[in-house]
């Protein structure tokens, strides 16, 4: 058996353990004694999808063209890290990749889920062997028959050539493999009738998948920035969508289960939101893999095997019913314990911000869904217009800002006291007030275009940044450990804000440009200094040089954006312009080929002085008297030796010669020399047969000015004021969602006495054991 056929084999065996597993933990769960077969099913199915993907992972980076799959997204030029990336390149690579994530997560799942792992990980497994059957009927492991191995696989896709196809999807992947244990610990809680001792367990996994799914979002993002030349970092796209709609899902439910944790409430819409992720990624899984969104996303797969597809289907349908099923089954034994006391209250603006969350992944999730539901209505697919998202999420998104802005100085009990919370929010109120007025002048002063709603955001989002902050600062020096979520808020409102200025108050400009010719944008002086490989064809490796002089201080830099067209699919070509971004503290000037407008770069070559000219006819061309006799056409008739030329009587100076140029047939042309100097030629696409008429091209004829060889580049140049705001905002989230996840295991750790799995009877209420968090506070 080679590699491939082994890799088969481990997928079948993977699956197949993950079905045991999901038996035995069920089994476990009512006899101890199942726990240690459970365990050896599940450790086998790990086995398998750990093995399954260091296989392809070697056929990829050998370039093992038997296999359909390496073929199709690898060849042997590549890099070896291009080679490696390859791996989850395609449909069948990214599923792997899932399922390696899946079973790698659910190690750590049984070493911290103690009572709770024989329910949970019948339902974890269960989604593992979904995912191993699927990869049964989608296998990255066929093979060629031995007489149709390609010499050379089709490569990567250029678009995909970037090291941040080496980081973006592994992390995402997390991200979507995590999303899975919220659910399956929500289902076991149910079955359980446990309404709190679930939430102390789910916590730290449930802040592993926000920061996991929130990086890989924020790497696309930043990869789509850097790369693809239309200046932005999130297009609303579907498919960044289904990815987007758990993620906030998962937010609320991380806020919702620090409620419940301090003041022991929400626990029927903390069970709800556990139970929604799991199945909305399924869901986005569908609708990126079933090709339904093949018309209105770039980002789309092509369309599952059938069978594969199937069991999406049914992985979607078996999460989504079963788990809302149950939930709604048990609705009537789930406390409904009212938590807020007062206006002014944690409770409440906590509960406030869930539902905006909630209200806003809704709404993106309709406009994602767009696509299908307009198939389904009118037999049409179409997607809503961007501004669909930025209007209907907006003023959800100033109510969670303000919430953002309070919380700090919100207790857990209602205040009493008006004066003293108006007091205590006096000095971030200030000071936002001061910087709003501060650029409101600012902006009347330089003419800047002015929009309330956006001003209005931008102002939400510096009180978020200023009231956290000040929390931030003190708890960095009392309980560093508890500053998680607040660093976050900074970072939200940093995100906001960077997002709102860089987009509103972008600027933009365009020249085109040519050899020796200079245009003036934001203060540069800039001129085309060519290609950095003028002898090459325009490709990923050959950029266009953009000189940019200062106009000030004299100052200047080099630009290097890439244009070109990839036609790694030649039945659907598209143009490629990747960025040069010159990073400012205060702004990025953003420097493409004709993004927007979508122009292109044309290679100019002097054609000559022209005549047109039929058979028998008698011409002047300056000091040359030309008759066109007759055509002579030479090699096989159609074939590619074929050539046409144009036989000439030229008479130069009272001399007369013979002259044939010729034009070849897919291969170019040949001139003919002219006496005195220059040269005479016929191209083919010029050649009127039935007019009997050709068109000669002269160069270098004597006293005749020749036009070098040049080049028409459109350059877009856009201004990009306080974008890096966005990075450094993504960055606190990822850092404080870091920190919240360290402190929650670490009192899980602390939590968790036992030694191991204690089976339970079903439906019985365990020995609550929940605990207040720490935090100066309260926790959060």
């Amino acid at each position: 058996m080679n590699a491939a056929e082994w890799g088969r084999l481990i997928i079948y065996l993977g699956a197949a353990g993950a079905v045991a597993a999901t038996v035995l933990f069920a089994l476990a769960a009512k006899q101890e004694r199942w726990l240690l077969w459970a365990r050896r099913a599940y450790a086998l199915a790990v086995f398998s999808a750990v093995a399954a993907f260091g296989i392809l992972i070697s056929l990829c980076m050998r370039s093992d063209f038997r296999v359909v799959y390496v073929a199709n997204f690898s060849s042997s030029d590549l890099p070896w890290y291009y080679k490696l990336s390859s791996a989850w390149a395609g449909q069948e690579g990214s599923f792997l990749l899932w399922a390696f994530w899946t079973a790698l997560l659910g190690l750590l799942l049984i070493r911290r889920l103690k009572r709770y792992e024989p329910l949970t990980m019948a339902v974890y497994s269960s989604i593992l062997a979904f995912l191993m059957a699927i990869l049964t009927k989608q296998s990255p492991f066929l093979l060629y028959p031995p007489s149709e191995v390609p010499p050379e696989g089709m490569g990567l896709n250029p678009l995909l050539q970037n090291y941040w196809m080496a980081i973006h999807p592994p992390t995402i992947f997390i991200g979507f493999a995590s999303l899975a244990i919220p659910f399956s610990i929500a289902v076991a809680a149910l079955l359980r009738k446990d309404w709190d001792g679930w939430a102390q367990i789910a916590m730290p996994f449930v802040i592993l998948c926000w920061v996991t799914l929130g990086a890989g979002l924020i790497l696309g993002g930043y990869w789509a920035y850097v790369t693809l030349g239309w200046g932005g970092f999130w297009g609303w796209d579907p498919v960044e969508n289904s990815s987007l709609v758990p993620w906030l899902v998962i937010t609320g439910l991380m806020h919702g289960l620090v409620v419940q944790r301090n003041r022991g409430g929400l626990h029927r819409s903390n069970l709800l939101l556990a139970l929604l992720g799991a199945p909305l990624f399924f869901y986005g899984t569908y609708m990126t893999r079933s090709g339904a969104l093949a018309e209105s996303s770039v980002h789309a797969f092509d369309a599952l095997a059938k069978g594969a597809l199937g069991l999406v289907i049914a992985m979607l349908l078996t999460y989504t019913v079963g788990g809302l099923g149950l939930w709604l089954f048990r609705l009537r034994s789930i406390p409904a314990k009212q938590t807020a006391e007062g206006v002014l209250s944690r409770d409440l603006a906590f509960s406030l911000g869930i539902i905006a969350l909630v209200v806003i992944a809704g709404l993106t999730l309709i406009g994602a869904s767009m696509p299908i539901i307009s198939h389904l209505v009118t037999k049409q697919s179409s997607a809503v217009d961007t501004s669909y998202y930025h209007i209907a999420n907006a003023p959800f998104a100033y109510v969670m800002l303000l919430l953002l802005g309070l919380v700090p100085f919100l207790s857990w009990r209602k205040v009493d006291n008006t004066d003293v919370f108006v007091q205590r929010i006096s000095a971030p109120w200030y000071a936002t007030l001061v910087i709003g007025l501060t650029v409101a002048f600012v902006s009347y002063f330089m003419r800047l275009p002015v929009a309330v709603s956006v001003f209005f955001l931008m102002l939400l989002a510096t009180f978020t940044i200023l009231s956290n902050a000040i929390l931030v600062w003190r708890l960095a020096r009392r309980s560093p450990m508890s500053m998680g979520g607040y660093l976050t808020h900074v970072g939200v409102g940093l995100v906001l804000l960077g997002a709102a200025a860089s987009a509103f108050y972008e600027q933009k400009a365009e020249a085109v440009l040519t050899n020796g010719m200079t245009a003036e944008m934001f203060g540069f002086k800039v001129s085309y200094a060519g290609m950095t490989h003028p002898d090459e064809e325009m490709g990923k490796d050959n950029a266009v040089r953009l000189k940019f002089e200062s106009l000030n201080d004299g100052k200047s830099f080099e630009a290097r954006p890439v244009y070109y067209f990839d036609t790694h699919n030649p039945m659907q070509p598209r143009r490629v312009a990747e960025p040069h971004i010159y990073k400012h503290a205060l702004y990025d000037m953003y420097i493409a080929i004709g993004s927007d407008g979508g122009g292109v770069i044309e290679r100019m070559q002097d054609p000559g002085k022209t005549l047109s000219i039929r058979r028998g006819e008698t011409k002047k061309m300056g000091e040359y008297t030309i008759h066109f006799k007759n055509f002579q056409i030479r090699g096989t008739m159609g074939g590619p030796d074929m050539s046409i030329g144009a036989v000439l009587d030229v008479e130069y100076k009272g001399k007369k010669t013979e002259l044939i140029p010729e034009a070849v047939l897919g291969k170019g042309w040949r001139p003919a020399k002219l006496p005195g100097g220059g040269e005479v030629a016929i191209f083919a696409d010029e050649i009127n047969a039935n007019e009997r008429q050709v068109m000669l091209h002269f160069f270098g004829m004597p006293g005749q000015i020749t036009m070098p060889d040049h080049v028409i580049v459109p350059v877009e140049v856009k201004l990009k004021p306080l974008i890096n705001l966005v990075w450094l905002g993504t960055i606190l989230m990822m850092l404080g969602g870091g920190i919240a996840m360290r402190r929650r295991f670490a009192e899980l750790r602390q939590e968790q006495p036992q030694p191991s799995a204690t089976p339970i009877v079903l439906g019985k209420q365990p020995k609550a054991r929940t605990k207040p968090a720490p935090g100066v506070t309260g926790g959060h």
